[in-house]
């Protein structure tokens, strides 16, 4: 046995085999002292994984109660687990300290009890994503970036549970991402998740199938075969089997209803950016006519059958496959597309859905389940927003028709429910897509997410504004008048009574109508017009910047406050027509004085110049630094011409990026003092696609880079501030921001990243100072 099956078995046995074990419980002491510096609320960290199994501990501890007490008060200490490149790490205790100089905690573990709803989770600071504050949540599902999906009732209790690969996105490699698994702890009518558990390490599409026929379920990705060995419900595999010979799977179905599983594969036959010949992302040319037409081609695809010619114990699949039809012609729907099947109308037959970038594509099977013939097909319409449109069916509310539930790009779940075909028409009819619900996610902005704190619901607490790739706004409003980072679900945010949703449109995006569907909102959150009332600017995919009014209408009449109430949106403009520029790749030109600069950018609103009226910092449009001054008008407050005001140390102005096109652009800024030296620094998050080498010697990765003012407008790179190399949260880009979280008057580092999630990283952390942890006692009781 080879050294590689060795090592598989080992941690088969230590991770997904369930033991059942007798119940213990533990007792840890721990003294913990300050570092250089005493820190009052600095991060403590305590790898109970390591402490208790030197002590013969056998119990999960993700199935553990675990508990932090002062022992002179008995006061209860607020904990939560770690994370890690994995994910959540169950094993790795954090808190927060309690107070300056030495403290004593006592810590107790009871394995086979789960935390009860209602306990507070705490902002620690190592690094670890936001949650909603307190257990017992439910929201949405918590996803990552680029998902997709599988479903299957995995452990025998009549519902279905999910199977749902996150990606990371341009190399984030601290973000939620692999093969996660969401058991449905609801009912079969009323799917509920639980916290995802994650199994391997690959991102790529899943498949769940019995694929040997012993009866059991077994797992299929990334070209491995994960072989369960059972029982029904465990994570119990033989070592992987490659499935290399065997063609890409994108659905796994018993295609013409002969008792075998077929392998089903989508093909894109080409389309997407002009041709190299004519343009590139690195040049500074447009990729679109003067009229905004795209210089590039329509993407095409196919689908295609490979038949299992074996037995249900040992597949084969003919080395011929079969390309489907819609009537005459192939069937082709735009980039190939994500398969599924299943008996929509509810005729005995299988029917075929066609998921792509912004459709779910409807094929009738006007054959019969043994030789099915599709007809031409169409996009349902249901009101799908959605982008990467990957479906899967399945009966989910136990009606006996199968739905559809939709993975898409910002790793979220959709269900469509099947509604049945009416007499005389010729399709059924769907209900308006819903998310699925999950128990204590994470806050969760869609991905590449982009956010702002700020106290929009006048609680003297903070809330949390976020965009993500879709052109949403959401918000978490605070829910606890006893304490700071407890918030309740999002909700979408509105603007004259209609949800905030920017698109790209047709020729709105630098990088092609692929992306129609995408808006890269990333929100300021300010004062614009001086009334008291936090206002809304938001910057997007065009690179214009919208200001929505904040009108405070809540709060003024009823004295309760619902979070940000907003005006219809109005572009940031010159006060002169003639100062507004452009990117030279926009095909298109600014309207009546409005900014514009590079895309997917995130500009900050301040008093920079001392004058008591706030002003503007954005990128520009060739990619600097730049103050346009806020001039208050009886119109409202308009801009000044911008200003390359900062510079570098030498002495030459700040530019940022030297991207063109898509490589342009997607940094999101911060300016506070950081080092408490009572002048503006610069922190500016991390792009990977930017191509970006000004400050790295390959393309740049990792969280935020500090650029420290130095005085007379100066600004010196100071690097990375994240510490630990390994970690990278940006991939298309990250988001900081700098925020006090414990009150200590030192500024912390919130970041948010590729997933939407948004991590803490507090000063002590991040200089390296954290408390030095003993352990004085361990007992365990068996």
């Amino acid at each position: 046995m080879n050294s590689f099956r060795v090592v598989w078995m080992a941690i088969a046995v230590v991770f997904f085999v369930n033991p059942a074990v007798s119940r213990e419980s533990a007792t840890i002491r721990v003294t913990v002292g300050p570092g250089r510096l005493d820190w009052p609320h600095a991060p403590v960290v305590v790898r109970l994984d390591s402490i208790l199994s030197r002590k013969g501990w056998k119990s999960p501890l993700g199935a553990s109660l675990i508990r932090v007490r002062e022992p002179g008060t008995g006061n209860l200490v607020s904990s939560r687990a770690g994370w890690s490149h994995s994910g959540e790490c169950p094993g790795l205790l954090l808190f927060s300290k309690t107070g300056p100089g030495r403290r004593e905690y006592v810590i107790t573990v009871t394995s086979g009890e789960a935390t009860p709803p209602g306990e507070r989770i705490p902002v620690v600071g190592c690094g670890e994503p936001l949650t909603h504050g307190v257990t017992g949540i439910v929201s949405g599902i918590d996803g990552s970036f680029n998902s997709h999906l599988a479903v299957a009732d995995w452990d025998g209790d009549g519902d279905l549970d999910f199977f749902i690969a996150q990606g990371q996105g341009g190399g984030a490699n601290w973000t939620m991402h692999g093969l996660l698994y969401y058991e449905n702890v609801g009912t079969s009518r009323s799917p509920l998740m639980s916290k995802p558990r994650r199994l391997f390490e690959s991102t790529s599409s899943p498949q769940v199938a019995d694929w040997n026929g012993d009866g059991f379920l077994d797992i299929l990705q990334g070209g491995l075969l994960y072989r369960n060995l059972g029982p029904e419900g465990a994570f119990s595999f033989a070592p992987p089997d490659s499935l290399a010979g065997l063609p890409r799977m994108s659905a796994l179905v018993d295609w013409n209803g002969d008792g075998l599983i077929d392998i089903v594969q989508s093909e894109s036959t080409g389309g997407g950016d002009p041709s190299p010949s004519i343009w590139s992302k690195n040049s500074s040319e447009s990729p679109y006519t003067t009229e905004g037409v795209w210089r590039g081609y329509t993407s095409h695809g196919r689908i295609i059958v490979h038949r299992n010619s074996g037995s249900a114990s040992h597949p084969r699949f003919s080395a011929t496959p079969e390309t489907l039809r819609a009537g005459a012609e192939w069937l082709d729907v735009p980039g190939g597309g994500v398969p599924a099947f299943g008996d929509m109308d509810g005729d005995g037959d299988d029917d075929l859905l066609v998921g792509t970038t912004h459709d779910l594509f409807y094929f009738e099977n006007a054959g019969t389940r043994v030789a099915p013939v599709y007809r031409r097909g169409a996009p349902l319409d249901i009101g799908l927003e959605e982008v990467y449109v990957r479906p899967s069916v399945a009966d989910v509310n136990g009606d006996g028709m199968p739905d559809v539930l939709i993975a898409q790009e910002n790793g979220d779940v959709k269900l469509v429910e099947n509604l049945g075909r009416p007499a005389g028409e010729d399709k059924p009819r769907f209900g308006a897509p819903s998310r699925v619900q999950q128990r204590d996610p994470l806050i969760d902005a869609g991905s590449v997410g982009a956010f702002d704190v700020a106290d929009v619901n006048a609680d003297g607490r903070p809330d949390i504004v976020a965009s993500n790739s879709y052109g949403e706004v959401w918000q978490w409003l605070s829910a606890s008048r006893d304490c700071s980072w407890v918030f309740g679900t999002g909700t979408r945010v509105q603007a004259g009574g209609k949800l905030i949703r920017i698109f790209a449109g047709a020729s709105g995006s630098i990088q092609g109508p692929g992306e129609a569907r995408y808006g890269y909102g990333a929100p300021e959150i300010a004062d614009w017009d001086g009334d008291g009332v936090p206002d809304l600017i938001l910057a997007d995919v065009w690179g214009k910047h919208t200001l929505f009014r904040g009108l405070g209408v809540d709060s003024r009449q009823t004295g309760v406050s619902a979070g940000l109430e907003l005006s219809e949106g109005q572009p940031l403009r010159f006060r002169n027509p003639r100062d507004a520029v452009k990117p030279a790749w926009n095909w298109w030109n600014p309207v009546g004085g409005e900014l514009v600069t590079q895309w997917r950018t995130r500009g900050e609103v301040l008093d920079r110049n001392g004058d008591g009226e706030v002003d503007y910092v954005t990128i520009d449009h060739e990619g600097y630094l730049a103050l346009t001054t806020g001039i208050r008008t009886q119109a409202g407050r308009v801009l000044g011409p911008l200003e390359r005001v900062f510079l570098t140390e030498t002495g030459e102005s700040l530019r940022l990026t030297p991207g063109t096109c898509g490589r342009s652009g997607r940094y999101k800024i911060a300016l506070a003092d950081w080092d408490g030296d009572g002048d503006v620094d610069l922190i500016r998050g991390v792009a990977t696609p930017s191509g970006n080498t000004m400050h790295t010697p390959s393309e740049e990765t990792g969280c935020a880079f500090l650029f420290e003012n130095i005085g007379n407008n100066r600004f010196a790179f100071r690097g990375e501030m994240v510490p630990d190399s390994t970690v990278q949260l940006a991939g298309h880009s990250s988001c900081p921001q700098p925020f006090d979280f414990d009150n200590d008057g030192k500024l912390d580092l919130l970041i948010g990243a590729e997933d939407g999630h948004i991590y803490a990283f507090h000063r002590s952390y991040l200089e390296k100072d954290l408390p030095r942890v003993q352990v004085t006692q361990v007992r365990i009781t068996h």
